[in-house]
């Protein structure tokens, strides 16, 4: 078994809260029975719980091992503002697995810091409700049809940006509820792991990752339902669009009826001077004599 085996099996094993109270309790007294007449206490060895010479602030528990081949170890959890963090120990002489594992958790919560992707992911639009959206209102009091779990987030060093991280999406997340996960590294190490939960409870569909590259609308199976998750498109959104069409449409027709009418004033005022001209031009011509082919009469 390796460290990060037993990293694994930690991570488990300090979900529940029982077995971590179990881990950090420093002192348990075994009262008389019927079939074991004595009372008797055991005392922890690790020096890592409260009271002890290397207690650590926020510890949720710790184990103690040896065999004469790894020879001193120890297993370790505990939690900073809201991160946690986990210390494999192999291969050490006591005491020096305790200061080994403090070192370790002060280098870790001093040079990391964790990191909500949901609040963060800028590159991945996938929490826009304009139109798809999930729930029972319609007019847009709802959950958006795509999110990322707003409970995962990435450990990164302090100095380092979210931007910074390399991203890629893997279809057909194992996730409840799951379409894809998108998997961050940071210089070449993985550093978390974040769901984009689907209105499907059911897991992934064929086809998803269109959502995600050509940008093709959903297709919805099935007809009327009352299921909290049933997916409709967003109305408000559809009567503000019309009403805008409609706005920009009016007005359009409204100019153009100006412009022509316009036009056309002009048209006939130009038409009446030019016969007035005419009229006046004959009736010199009668009376008075006058030549209109070698002069411009006003």
């Amino acid at each position: 078994m390796t460290a990060y085996d037993l990293a694994l099996i930690a991570r488990e094993f300090y979900t529940y809260d029982y077995l971590a109270k179990i881990s950090r309790t420093g002192t348990c007294t075994f009262e008389a029975t019927a079939t074991q007449p004595d009372s008797f206490s055991l005392q922890n060895k690790n020096q890592l719980l409260e009271g002890r010479r290397c207690e650590y602030e926020g510890l949720l528990g710790s184990k103690t091992g040896y065999t004469t081949i790894s020879r001193q170890t120890l297993v370790s959890a505990a939690e900073r503002d809201g991160m946690t963090l986990i210390c494999v120990i192999l291969k050490e002489e006591s005491p020096y697995q305790f200061e080994d594992t403090v070192a370790l958790f002060d280098y870790g919560f001093e040079n990391f810091q964790l990191v909500n992707v949901a609040e963060n992911e800028s590159e991945f639009m996938v929490s826009d409700k304009d139109f798809f959206s999930e729930g029972q209102d319609i007019f847009g009091d709802n959950q958006p049809f795509l999110q990322i779990d707003p409970d995962d987030y990435v450990v990164i060093p302090k100095t380092a940006d979210f931007s910074a991280l390399q991203s890629e999406i893997v279809y057909n997340s194992n996730a409840t509820g799951g379409i894809a996960d998108i998997k961050y590294t940071f210089n070449g190490t993985e550093v978390g792991t974040a769901t984009v939960l689907s209105a499907d409870a059911g897991g992934a569909r064929e086809g998803n990752e269109k959502l995600f590259t050509e940008g093709n609308p959903v297709e919805i199976e099935g007809g009327p339902t009352t299921n909290d998750n049933a997916v409709f498109l967003n109305i408000k959104w559809i009567i503000i669009g019309a009403v805008v069409v409609v706005v920009v449409l009016s007005g359009v027709f409204i100019a153009c009826s100006i412009l022509r009418e316009f036009n056309f004033e002009k048209a006939s005022g130009k038409r009446r001077r030019f016969k007035f001209g005419r009229k006046r031009s004959r009736y010199k011509s009668k009376y008075k004599g006058y030549q209109l082919k070698d002069k411009k009469l006003r």
